[in-house]
């Protein structure tokens, strides 16, 4: 819900300043639910089975990076910067 909020506030941001505050809010919120998400990852799958469990939980921090510039690209060439943030909302 933070990560959403704050999303919104960079979509409404007036100037570079404001933008940059929220991507920060925006870093924060998400990095929390990862902490949490890897935590209960860790608590659900015994030992024999955690490393592949891991390993799928991870699999969209690191396809996010390589597919990132190409779709955000895209969407602020034909849409402009702001439909990034819109289309993270969505998501």
């Amino acid at each position: 819900v933070l990560f959403l909020a704050f999303t919104v506030g960079c979509i409404f941001a007036r100037n570079i300043i404001v933008l940059l505050i929220f991507r920060a809010l925006q870093g924060g919120a998400i990095s929390a639910s990862f902490v949490v998400g890897q935590s209960a990852i860790v608590d659900m799958y015994p030992s024999d089975g955690l490393g592949f469990a891991m390993g799928l939980f991870l699999v969209p921090m690191l396809v996010g990076p390589i597919l990132g510039p190409f779709v955000g690209g895209f969407l602020a060439n034909a849409f402009g910067w702001r439909s990034t943030f819109v289309a993270l909302g969505i998501m």
